[in-house]
Parts: C-alpha cells; sequence; structure tokens
C-alpha cells in the first residue's frame, strides 16, 4: 500500500517514460523502479581492457601504463569508469546532473556498482566517499549529484557513504580552464573531516576528464589518515579516453 502511494506519486513527478528513448516503462512489474529502460541501460558503451593499470583509461595490447601515468605518480591507487562520455551515457548524465532529475540517481549507480564489483572495489574498500561542493554551489544546483549518486552506490555494493570531504573555497569551473590550470584552480580547495578513521575509501564522481579533481580529492584523504583510495566514476571524457 505505501509503496503504491510513493509509485504513484513518483509517476506524476517523473513521468513513466524512459528519458532516452521515451519508450514507457512497466513499475508495476518491479519492486524497484528504474527510471531509464533496459535496453537504453544495454546501449551504454563500456570499457573494456586493455587499460592502464592506474588510471583505466584505455591503452593498446601490452602497455600497462598510459604516458601520464608513466610519467607521475597519482594519489590513488587505480580509477575506473564505466564507459566514455557519449551517446546514453552522456545524455542520462546531462540530465542528472544539470536538469535536476535526481531520480536517475539510482540507475546510474546500479550500472556504476557493475563497474565496481566487477574490479573487486567492493571488496577492497571500508566506505564510499565523493566529491565535495561548497554550501554556494549546492544552492545553485539544487542539489549536491556526487552525494545523492554515492548514496545510491553505497546500497548497491553494501558500504557506508561518509562526507569525508569539505571544499574550502570556491573555485573556477574546471570545464573553463586548459589542462595546465586545473590542479592550480583545485590546489587547496579541498580539506578532510578529520580525523578519517578508515583504511581505504571509493571515492566516485560522475566524469573523469584530466583528473585534477579526482587527484586533489585524493590528496586531501591521505592528508586526512585514509591509506588507500581507489576512483570510480560514470565516465571519461574523450580527450583521455
Amino acid at each position: 500500500m505505501v509503496w503504491s502511494a510513493i509509485r504513484s506519486t513518483l509517476d506524476v513527478i517523473y513521468p513513466p517514460d524512459c528519458p532516452i528513448c521515451e519508450t514507457p516503462l512497466d513499475r508495476e512489474a518491479e519492486s524497484s523502479p528504474r527510471f531509464v529502460c533496459a535496453d537504453c541501460l544495454g546501449r551504454i558503451e563500456r570499457f573494456e581492457p586493455p587499460w592502464c593499470e592506474t588510471c583505466g583509461v584505455p591503452t593498446r595490447e601490452g602497455i600497462d601504463l598510459c604516458s601520464r601515468c608513466g610519467h607521475a605518480s597519482m594519489p590513488f591507487v587505480k580509477a575506473r569508469a564505466v564507459g566514455p562520455y557519449d551517446d546514453v551515457l552522456a545524455r542520462l548524465i546531462q540530465l542528472y546532473k544539470f536538469q535536476g532529475e535526481r531520480a536517475l540517481a539510482r540507475d546510474l549507480a546500479r550500472t556504476l556498482s557493475e563497474r565496481v564489483i566487477a574490479e573487486g572495489m567492493d571488496a577492497d574498500v571500508d566506505a564510499v566517499t565523493f566529491v565535495p561542493m561548497t554550501k554556494r554551489a549546492v544552492r545553485d544546483r539544487g542539489f549536491n549529484h556526487g552525494q545523492r549518486l554515492a548514496r545510491e552506490l553505497g546500497v548497491a555494493i553494501g558500504r557506508p557513504v561518509v562526507p569525508a570531504l569539505a571544499k574550502t573555497r570556491e573555485t573556477r569551473p574546471q570545464v573553463e580552464l586548459p589542462e595546465r590550470e586545473r590542479l592550480a584552480n583545485l590546489q587547496g580547495a579541498f580539506a578532510p573531516h578529520q580525523p578519517l578513521p578508515w583504511t581505504a575509501m571509493l571515492l566516485i564522481d560522475d566524469v573523469f576528464t584530466t583528473g585534477a579533481t579526482l587527484r586533489e580529492c585524493s590528496r586531501a584523504l591521505l592528508d586526512g589518515g585514509v591509506e588507500r583510495v581507489v576512483v570510480a566514476t560514470l565516465a571519461r571524457t574523450a580527450e583521455d579516453a
């Protein structure tokens, strides 16, 4: 009875059609409803090996490390993404992040959990955390997209979700900056909520571009006492993939 009422309310707020292909969704047949049809979820392009052992960017056969990871030490142990920021996956992220389709967090988290579990990252960590936003940024967007995605992922993989980091100052949008300026833009912008009592943490984000944000957040987690950080994102942009 309660679930029926909730579902009816959701169907009013989020019309029961797939946001990609507009196929009607049969939520009556599902105990845990989806907001994207199975066909569209199946159309998401997934990365497959070979990839860089550290950052997960696709490589040629026989190449263990990409040129970036081969010349610089990364603060995270490894990073993995579901697939390239393209087509269905890119559209779902845009709808979720920029158009306020918050219900998509569950389907996106389930998709991300498949990669996390396949890589054994769920078994390797004590807790999940996310890239923080300033209060102003949350207010402007209307919600913290990373936190909501992390909460759903935590449920999917059975790990607690904690706000381990704070963003201490406003920064320019990374998309506006060339790669050489992105690290400088974020330097010192993240701080751990000390003390951090976890040995290993899974840090998540929606898109891995140059990795500047995830590197700075990983460093902050290590500064807070975490020993190992692994990273999982929904997508990687074309410049790195």
